[in-house]
């Protein structure tokens, strides 16, 4: 808290982001879900964030093509 405020991302413990109030991730893999939180320093101290966190579901899969099979009026489909 106070003047010139540094700011500290960290996953769990590493320390990632840039010095910045806002941690943005660009194409977001499952790789990035974790516990995030930011380490803030000024002229009055130091104060850490509550921990939030990200969870990455994966990308459903895209559904499969049949191709069309006809029958003729009825006739045993397998």
């Amino acid at each position: 808290s106070g003047d010139n405020l540094s700011y500290q991302w960290k996953k769990g413990t590493e320390n990632v982001g840039i010095n910045s109030n806002i941690l943005e991730i660009n194409n977001v893999t499952p790789s990035d879900a974790g516990v995030y939180s930011c380490v803030v320093t000024g002229s009055c101290g130091v104060e850490t964030s509550d921990p939030a966190t990200l969870t990455v579901n994966p990308r459903p899969a895209a559904p499969s093509v049949v191709s069309p099979v006809n029958y003729c009026q009825n006739a045993t489909a397998s």
